[in-house]
C-alpha cells in the first residue's frame, strides 16, 4: 500500500539486495529510484525512508555493488523562489502536465547550492553519502513557451546541455569514476554522459524488441563510445 514513490525506501532495498544475494544474482550497480529524496529541489535524503543511506551505499560497497541515485532534472519542489524559473508544463500522452516550479541551472544560488548537493550526495568524507553516481531522468520535462525566463537567459537545449554539464563536471571532480547515467540521443551530449539509457517503453505497443534494437543503432550512432 506505499505506492511507488513509497517504496524507495531503505527497509525495501536492503529486502531486494537480500533476495539478490539469496538468489546468487551478483549486480554491479543498484538504482535508487524515484523518490528518495525528501524534495526533489533540495535532494537530501527523506529522513523517514533513508534514516541512514550512508550506512546502505557502504554495506553495498562491502557487497560488491555500486550505489546510483534517481535524479530528477528540473525539479524545483522545495527550493526558495528566487532559485527557480517559470515555464509551461509538457505536452504528454495529450495531456499537459505541469511540473512547475522549475529549477533555474542558470540561476547561481541554485547552482551553487547543486553543487554542495552533490558532495554531499557523492563523497566519501564523513556525514557524506558515498554514492556512485546518478539516473538523470525527466531531461524532457523542462520549462518551455513563452513564459519560461531563466534569469541567464539561457533556454531550450543550450540550458538543458548547461544543467548536464554542471551535474558531470562537479560530479567527476568530487568522484572521478562517477557514473552518468542519462538518455540524450545526441552528439551534443556525448561529452556529458558515460551510459546511455534506452528508455521507458509502453507496455501496451507490440514491438518492443524491434523498437528497442532500432533505439541501439540511434544512440550507437549519435553517442560513439558513450
Amino acid at each position: 500500500g506505499r505506492g511507488q514513490q513509497g517504496m524507495a525506501a531503505q527497509d525495501v532495498y536492503m529486502k531486494i539486495a537480500g533476495m539478490i544475494e539469496e538468489h546468487n544474482i551478483r549486480p554491479t550497480i543498484l538504482i535508487i529510484d524515484d523518490k528518495w529524496q525528501h524534495t526533489y529541489g533540495d535532494c537530501y535524503p527523506d529522513p523517514e525512508r533513508w534514516p541512514d543511506m550512508r550506512a546502505f551505499t557502504d554495506e553495498m560497497h562491502r557487497r560488491g555493488i555500486h550505489t546510483l541515485l534517481w535524479f530528477r532534472l528540473w525539479g524545483g519542489e522545495g527550493l526558495p523562489e528566487d532559485e527557480v524559473m517559470p515555464g509551461g508544463g509538457i505536452p504528454y500522452n495529450s495531456i499537459t502536465l505541469n511540473y512547475a516550479p522549475y529549477a533555474d541551472p542558470t540561476n547561481e544560488k541554485y547552482r551553487a547550492r547543486l553543487k554542495n548537493l552533490l558532495h554531499l550526495l557523492l563523497s566519501d568524507e564523513e556525514g557524506c553519502m558515498n554514492c556512485d553516481g546518478f539516473k538523470l531522468d525527466y531531461s524532457l520535462v523542462m520549462p518551455y513557451g513563452k513564459t519560461a525566463k531563466s534569469s541567464g537567459g539561457q533556454y531550450g537545449a543550450e540550458m538543458t546541455k548547461r544543467l548536464y554539464k554542471l551535474i558531470y563536471e562537479t560530479a567527476k571532480e568530487i568522484k572521478p569514476d562517477a557514473l552518468i547515467n542519462a538518455s540524450p540521443c545526441h552528439p551534443y551530449f556525448a561529452e556529458v554522459c558515460d551510459m546511455a539509457r534506452l528508455h521507458d517503453y509502453a507496455w501496451d505497443c507490440r514491438n518492443e524488441t524491434e523498437q528497442m534494437r532500432l533505439r541501439a543503432k540511434l544512440f550507437g550512432a549519435a553517442l560513439p563510445g558513450v
